[in-house]
């Protein structure tokens, strides 16, 4: 709901998808192509049991695939593309990548105008725009074909995959959001490094005890930059921002509860624990700061960035250690579509459900994609692949425990036209966060055009 220059924010992305796309249709992209083909030195790939079986003799089949990222993403996807072509031999894959910028953008355009590739990477962000233009394959409709679904499903009831009764998402893998924090400042400062026992309240005492001890570091960077950190606290206070359920949908900004959470706020940026208006200065890298919310899979990006000691906590289930506890499921990296009007179905899902579960493509992926989400996969990359030490498995171990311990496990409503509410929620906060507005006039402002984008979406 939130965005920083820091941090990357799916939300936004997606209001300005339908301008940018008609620029990035004029525009270069960086990236390239490749055709994989079988390689006679990779070891033959495993067999799994939720592979589905293959007919013995098939025609030819050329399958085109997108996806963003870089270098070493690139690297691993290539190369369990070739896994896939020993196992399945009568497909070719043929890869198209990119980075980020304008992928979307293109992606967009492409399915627009029935030029998309067969197979292609999205973002979450993107699920309810493209499922209403009804361009991608409803994998309920192929469930024999992707015997991985069965698994995943219960983890999947939520827009991020689904748009209506239609699942037209798969998880390339999954993360959470988590707190990183400098074992080496939280042991200097003699405060006890944050658990996933933390309220935020409590968590909130040991920023202030961090500064308090160096006034030269942060306790946080600033909670509320990642986006889903807010909406989550008013859960637990017993608020929703959006009502998805009534139509249109509702944004309501409650208060009571939001002057609750924005006072323990306002007292944190007085006391300089965290700072108010955030500055690049401010890092893990430049030894600052104590401690930081981010998703799960950038801990091994975080990491390389200082020689300090990091640790991983699961954020916080209570406001103030009373009431339900509530978290919020791992959500997708990014997710696996297929176009709905693709030849190639079959082959299609085919390898989907072999990036999802094939041995050998998960440890030639690692963690390229995210954190494996069937949990099989999962289990063999941490305690096989990583035999259980290191990052990449603390990372791994961190995901799982953000699977535990809550009472309920929710995800904020996302209704047509909540990527632009959101924005319009962000521009009311920063007015509220530069002092031009009061708290009454941010939660004015913000519920008043959140409803306006939503009323909107919803003619």
């Amino acid at each position: 709901m939130f965005s920083n220059k820091r941090f990357a924010m799916p939300a936004v992305l997606a209001l300005f998808v339908l301008l940018s796309a008609v620029l990035g249709a004029c525009s270069s992209k960086s990236g390239g192509e490749a055709s994989s083909s079988p390689s006679p030195s990779a070891a033959s790939p495993s067999q799994q049991s939720q592979e589905p079986a293959s007919p013995e003799k098939k025609d030819p089949v050329t399958l085109e695939i997108s996806w963003w990222g870089g270098d070493t993403r690139h690297a691993a996807l290539q190369e369990a593309f070739k896994l896939f072509q020993q196992k399945y031999d009568w497909i070719t894959v043929k890869p198209t990548f990119s980075g980020f910028d304008g992928y979307a953008d293109k992606l967009t355009v492409q399915l627009s105008t029935d030029n998309a590739p067969d197979v292609f990477m999205f973002s979450r962000a993107l699920t309810q725009q493209f499922g209403q233009s009804d361009v991608l394959l409803n994998y309920y409709e192929h469930k024999e074909l992707i015997p991985a679904l069965a698994e995943l499903d219960p983890i999947m009831q939520s827009p991020y995959y689904k748009f209506g009764d239609k699942l037209i998402g798969m998880p390339t893998g999954i993360t959470s959001t988590v707190l990183v924090y400098n074992k080496k400042v939280f042991e200097e400062a003699q405060v006890p490094v944050p658990t996933d026992d933390e309220t935020w309240l409590s968590l909130g005492e040991k920023w202030s005890k961090v500064h308090q001890a160096n006034p030269k570091v942060f306790g946080d960077s600033g909670w509320f930059y990642m986006p889903e950190a807010y909406p989550l606290i008013m859960k637990q206070l017993g608020a929703e921002l959006i009502d998805g359920a009534s139509n249109p949908p509702k944004a309501s900004m409650h208060p009571d509860q939001a002057k609750t959470v924005w006072t323990w706020t306002e007292k944190l940026w007085e006391e300089n624990a965290i700072p108010r208006d955030s500055s690049d200065t401010i890092g893990f890298d430049a030894g600052n700061l104590a401690s930081s919310l981010s998703a799960a899979s950038v801990i091994p990006s975080t990491v390389a960035m200082t020689e300090d000691p990091l640790g991983f906590a699961t954020l916080p289930k209570t406001f103030d250690g009373s009431g339900t506890k509530i978290s919020m499921p791992p959500v997708p990296t990014s997710l696996w579509g297929i176009d709905a009007r693709t030849k190639h179905k079959e082959e299609a899902l085919l390898l989907v459900n072999f990036l999802l579960t094939d041995k050998d493509a998960i440890k030639t992926l690692k963690v390229e994609t995210g954190v494996p989400a069937v949990a099989e996969s999962l289990e063999y990359l941490s305690t096989e692949v990583f035999g259980g030490t290191g990052v990449e498995s603390e990372m791994l171990d961190v995901v799982k425990r953000s699977q535990q311990g809550a009472d309920e496990y929710w995800l904020p409503a996302q209704p047509l036209g909540a990527p632009d509410a959101n924005a319009a929620f962000q521009t009311a906060f920063e007015k509220y966060l530069f002092k031009q507005v009061d708290i009454d006039g941010f939660l004015a402002e913000a519920e008043k055009t959140m409803n306006e984008k939503l009323q909107e979406a919803a003619k």
